[in-house]
């Protein structure tokens, strides 16, 4: 074999295992990207999730306070933000999130 064949062939493949490497570094760029974007959305869904979750908790902590009409209203909120906690296994979350947080910033009649 001669060593300007080795050479012709080197001269040959050096574009082609460039143009691998820069493929296989956009594949690599390109689902990193996806990646995070999918983590940013499971993110966001788990703060709104935490938000609620401590929402619920100062709600269960309203109890302590000695007032029949706050005593009903931690009740009516309690059981429906415990449902809608449940459903969030159920179905669509982002769904859910929206749900909880329209039903929080919604104020139950208050009767006695």
């Amino acid at each position: 074999m001669d060593i300007n064949f080795f050479a012709s062939l080197g001269d040959s493949l050096n574009p082609l295992i460039g143009f691998i490497g820069v493929y296989l570094i956009y594949q690599t760029w390109r689902t990193t990207k996806e990646e995070l974007k999918a983590t940013k959305e499971e993110l966001e869904s788990q703060k709104q999730i935490n938000e609620i979750y401590s929402t619920f908790n100062l709600i269960l902590k309203l109890e302590e306070i000695p007032n029949d009409i706050n005593k009903k209203r931690v009740q009516f909120i309690q059981a429906r933000l415990i449902q809608l906690i449940n459903s969030l296994q159920e179905s669509d979350k982002n769904q859910n999130i929206l749900q909880i947080m329209s039903f929080l910033n919604q104020d139950e009649p208050l009767t006695t």
